[in-house]
This record gives structure tokens, sequence and C-alpha cells, in this order.
């Protein structure tokens, strides 16, 4: 049986961690949707393609101002749950700032997404953005996001 082998790493921000998630998610799932691109058939599809596209060898994901927590704020606790780990190599880090109201911590959600994501608090932004809304346009060009996200990919390489 053929095994796929291409890594994947994702970078998401803001709502592309949700939209993500959700992918994801429908991934996982089994039987598989009828919805989105699972709504065909891939029995023609190679087992590593389909693997690939159910991201099967998703190693990292890292969102910057995530906001999962907003879209799932209604639901119990126990009913906020997160993707399931694709295999022992995946790591999730989400990077947010406490005072950016977009993006959120995720492990607070319970105790699954504790066990899944590793949340790093960063302070985005100067004394004129790091209080507004403009702030979440920050996590692309502030040193405390872009110097540990070029060490991870950079380790990924290595």
């Amino acid at each position: 049986m053929e095994t796929p082998q291409t890594p994947v790493v994702f970078i998401a921000q803001s709502l592309g961690g949700q939209v993500l998630s959700n992918y994801i998610w429908d991934a996982q799932l089994k039987p598989r949707p009828k919805w989105g691109v699972w709504r065909h058939n891939h029995g023609n599809m190679s087992r590593p393609n389909l693997e690939f596209r159910r991201l099967r060898t998703l190693r990292v994901l890292i969102t910057t101002g995530c906001n999962i927590p907003i879209f799932v704020a209604g639901l119990p606790r126990k009913q906020r749950v997160p993707i399931a780990r694709p295999n022992d190599d995946f790591v999730w880090q989400n990077y947010y700032d406490e005072d950016e109201m977009l993006g959120w911590p995720l492990q607070e959600l319970n105790p699954a997404y504790r066990a899944l994501v590793r949340d790093h608090e960063v302070n985005i932004g100067n004394i004129l953005t790091s209080w507004n809304p403009f702030s979440h346009l920050g996590y692309w060009t502030d040193k405390d996001v872009q110097k540990p996200l070029a060490e991870h990919l950079k380790s990924l390489l290595a």
C-alpha cells in the first residue's frame, strides 16, 4: 500500500484559521461528507493523492490572529471539539495578542485544544496600533511572530 510522503505546512491568518480548521474537520469525517470538495467521487484518485487532499501529512498548522473562539463561543465547552491530530508529527502553533480583539488563545476552549495547540502570546503593533483594530493586520510584520515562524520553518527543512 502506498503512503503519502509530502509534508504539508499551513500558515493561516484570522478567518483563515477557522476556514482551514473546517476543511480539516471535513477531511477527517468518516464516512466522507457529501459537500464541498468531498461531494465528488474520489474513486479514481490514487491513495497518496487522496491522503494528501485529506491532509494526513499535515505537519504544521500555524495560526495568527485566529478567531475560532468567536465562532464557538455559544457552544458548551464540551462541544468545542478541535480537529483530530492528523499524524504523530503534527504541531499547531497559535499566535495571538491579548489586546487584539480578533485573535484569541485556543487552549482555553476545552482540554482537547490544550492537548493539541500551543498558544503563544505576542505583543503586535506599536504605540499607535497595538490597542485598536488595526493591530490585527500586524502579525505579518511583527518580529515577535516573524522570528519564531522563521525558526520553526527552518527546523522543518533541516
